[in-house]
């Protein structure tokens, strides 16, 4: 059959987003073929490091409450652990500087050598910025930090920043 014959009798129904027929009588064939691809955006997830175990139970309710997924670890050791056995990057990792086991610096130093690409992902949360070893640390690394309380409105904003600067929002 040529072109033009096929042309003429193909039909298209074109709605704005909402306003079309909803049911599956009236999807085009293309939508079932293999060459039409759906692209599914993966869910942010989160981890949550940090001694405090309050400060996890807020920050769940917290990333949660927004659709994102979430893991926690109550030291560095164990978020290291899961850092570098994630499938996937997480999305944003917020994670506490003075920790028993493995410190935040410890985690960040860690990553510098074992998966720098992980580092822009950092949001730091601390209680104490006035300690010679934190105020050592912070002065070396180009990440986020939260003074501890900080407002869950400054930590929304921090991590919209952050994505937007690794290229996820």
């Amino acid at each position: 059959m040529p072109f033009s014959a096929i042309a003429s009798s193909t039909r298209f129904r074109l709605s704005p987003p909402g306003e079309g027929p909803s049911d599956s009588r009236h999807q085009t064939a293309a939508q079932g073929s293999p060459a039409h691809k759906r692209v599914e955006q993966r869910a942010p997830h989160v981890l949550v490091i940090d001694d405090e175990a309050s400060i996890r139970a807020a920050l769940r309710r917290f990333f949660v409450r927004r659709g994102w997924g979430y893991d926690e670890a109550g030291d560095g050791a164990h978020g290291l652990e899961l850092l570098l056995g994630a499938k996937e990057p997480y999305t944003v990792v917020v994670c506490d500087i003075r920790m028993p086991r493995m410190t935040g610096a410890e985690l960040y130093d860690a990553l510098v050598s074992q998966r720098p690409d992980l580092l822009p992902r950092l949001i730091f949360i601390a209680g104490d910025v006035t300690s010679p070893d934190v105020v050592s640390f912070l002065s070396r690394i180009d990440r986020p930090v939260l003074m501890k309380p900080f407002e869950l409105q400054m930590l929304a904003q921090t991590i919209e920043r952050l994505r937007k600067e690794i290229g996820d929002g």
